[in-house]
């Protein structure tokens, strides 16, 4: 049987004795000339090596049979170098030079010193630098750096807004940013801030720039207190930025539009809805979405600003309520499952218990996906395996609350502090499944189909329980505005929690017969 073999050291005494020879002026038939130093070589090795010096030997250029003349202006350490580099492979670098040689590189077009210095330069980047590095990438249209660069900065956005650097950036450059779809993950807030730093920065030059870059901004994931707190300088350089935070401070009458939406399954091997309910007064509308490829029997929905992400058992995708539009996030779980618990928490997309899918058992495993790198990786796992448990957040902790196992019901609340790692066990009421959602700190739980609420105060451990009507049984609650909202196949109730607790029905007006949401979460999108 006929095979290829390769030999590495065949390769590198090839090398080695190159360098020799040309350090030993063997063979040379061309020199190169950087001011006034003159550095014989090969132009087989150079133009093999680089199309700048290929098109140089080979066209009508003077270079063909003459010394080469870099010019008196170059960097002679770096011209050095670099002709080592194309004899040997080998680049010293360091913070101080990876600049001048990824110009030289990029101008010789050495695809492999660039590779080296993009390498080099993606372990030093840091909030301070990364601006000028992408920069240099746009400069050099080096489109391996420019990811780079770019990728870090979206991924530490916080920490970038509050560095001088930020203040330098252009308008062209945050416009690019903010187009990035791994932005998702930051607050508008923190970006809204920066901005205004930003702005007076350089006032009233950025004055008539802002409004251009605020329209870019997802006014649903904007909280009033900081549009409101926003910075009297720069809302009296332009007219038009003081309109743009009147425009988001308009608190919506009770007859403008809010949805919710739901996800809906009704059988393993069943198609899946995706469905947006525009309500007004007392009726709220269906509008059949396009539900995402990805999306099958048992996938999950968390809202985290103006996107709904949803965990299928293969894949996750986010919609966006500011352009409609599905998106999926590159990776896989790690734990393929079905029916989870679904929720995000600074920056991180976290996937609780579920049915594992090769064998339906119900597990007590936990992952979180970081939204800005769409890397997964396990967290500590729960004291109980649990499915179709409700899931909070309240006090930067995550609340796991009764669920189901194995066709019994599962008791208890498990609580995840991030900051420590662990999860701790609290007292609870058997709800079976459930949905939860909190209102001012506290944890309001309902269980399928249940007549009542069940109020829980994390930071005391008091549990009350609040008794329905019977027409206000739901399948799932949500939180929207301070208040919970219900629903199921043909109404959403609507739940003041001030005070005494009262209802208020909203008829839907289906498009499919559902008998019950399989999820559903609440985006204000008032418009």
């Amino acid at each position: 049987m006929a095979s290829i073999s390769t030999s590495m050291k065949h390769i590198e005494q090839l090398l080695y004795n190159l360098n020799e020879q040309r350090k030993e002026e063997k063979y040379t038939d061309v020199t190169l000339i950087c001011n006034g130093i003159k550095f014989p070589a090969h132009k087989s090795v150079l133009a093999s090596i680089s199309p700048y010096f290929q098109a140089m030997f080979s066209g009508n250029f003077i270079e063909v049979n003459h010394d080469v003349d870099l010019g008196n202006d170059n960097n002679l350490e770096a011209w050095k170098l670099m002709l080592d580099f194309i004899y040997t492979g080998q680049l010293h670098l360091s913070e101080e030079n990876v600049t001048t040689f990824l110009e030289l590189a990029s101008y010789l077009q050495l695809q492999g010193a660039q590779d080296l210095c993009v390498n080099y330069i993606s372990d030093i980047m840091n909030e301070d630098n990364c601006l000028a590095f992408m920069q240099l990438a746009q400069a050099h249209n080096n489109q391996q750096l420019l990811s780079a660069a770019k990728a870090y900065m979206t991924i530490h956005w916080k920490q970038f807004l509050n560095t001088s650097s930020f203040l330098d950036i252009s308008v062209e450059e945050i416009l690019s940013i903010l187009s990035t779809d791994s932005l998702r993950v930051h607050s508008n807030d923190d970006t809204l801030l920066g901005l205004e730093r930003w702005a007076v920065h350089r006032l009233p030059e950025r004055a008539a720039e802002l409004p251009q870059i605020l329209n870019e901004l997802e006014p649903r994931s904007l909280s009033k207190s900081v549009v409101a707190g926003m910075n009297v300088e720069v809302l009296k350089a332009n007219p038009t930025t003081t309109k743009w935070q009147h425009d988001l401070l308009d608190l919506p009458d009770p007859n403008r539009k809010w949805s919710i939406f739901a996800l809906e399954c009704l059988h393993p091997k069943g198609h899946i809805f995706f469905q947006r309910y525009n309500c007004y007064g007392n009726v709220a509308k269906a509008t059949a979405l396009p539900p995402h490829d990805d999306l099958d029997y048992g996938s999950r929905l968390a809202l985290h600003g103006s996107n709904i992400f949803a965990q299928g058992s293969h894949k996750t995708a986010y919609y966006s309520l500011h352009d409609n539009v599905w998106r999926s996030i590159p990776g896989s779980p790690l734990h393929q499952r079905k029916n989870p618990s679904v929720i995000v928490l600074d920056g991180g997309l976290y996937t609780l218990g579920g049915h594992l899918n090769h064998n339906r058992k119900v597990t007590n495993k936990v992952e979180r996906l970081d939204l800005a790198t769409g890397v997964s990786h396990s967290i500590a796992a729960m004291h109980s395996e649990r499915a179709f448990a409700g899931c909070a957040t309240a006090n930067g902790c995550i609340y796991m609350i009764s669920g189901e196992r194995a066709m019994q019901t599962v008791s208890g609340v498990e609580c995840y502090d991030p900051r420590v790692g662990s999860w701790f066990k609290h007292l609870g009421p058997t709800l079976g499944y459930c949905s939860c959602g909190v209102v001012r700190s506290s944890i309001y739980v309902m269980a399928l189909n249940a007549q009542c609420i069940v109020k829980w105060e994390p930071r005391t451990s008091n549990w009350q329980s609040i008794i329905l009507s019977p027409e206000a049984t739901v399948s799932q609650i949500c939180v929207m505005n301070e208040k919970l909202y219900g629903t199921s196949s043909d109404k959403i109730v609507v739940i003041e929690v001030d005070g005494d607790f009262t209802l208020k029905f909203i008829r839907i007006e289906p498009i499919n017969e559902f008998h019950e949401f399989y999820a559903s979460t609440a985006g204000n999108v008032a418009v």
